[in-house]
């Protein structure tokens, strides 16, 4: 099976690994990763509050957190 593999040479792979790591180090890919999280802090914190009220402020405030919090470790960090 090993013969059947065409191994890719070294600038190739270079190439595609610094297009993998440009989109997954954009801001839009990280808010939206953003989203995911705070919906599961939502989710797992939920049996501590049992109100959706409470639950959507803390969905809320996380993301208004982690996000704020990006973005200024990429304004610090430009």
């Amino acid at each position: 099976m090993r013969l059947l593999y065409k191994r890719l040479k070294y600038s190739e792979l270079e190439s595609e690994l610094q297009l993998v790591e440009s989109v997954l180090s954009s801001g839009y890919f990280i808010l939206l990763d953003l989203i995911f999280v705070s919906f599961l802090l939502m989710v797992l914190t939920f049996s501590m509050h049992h109100s959706f009220f409470i639950a959507i402020v803390t969905f809320v405030s996380s993301y208004i957190i982690c996000g704020s919090v990006f973005l200024l470790l990429r304004k610090w960090l430009k």
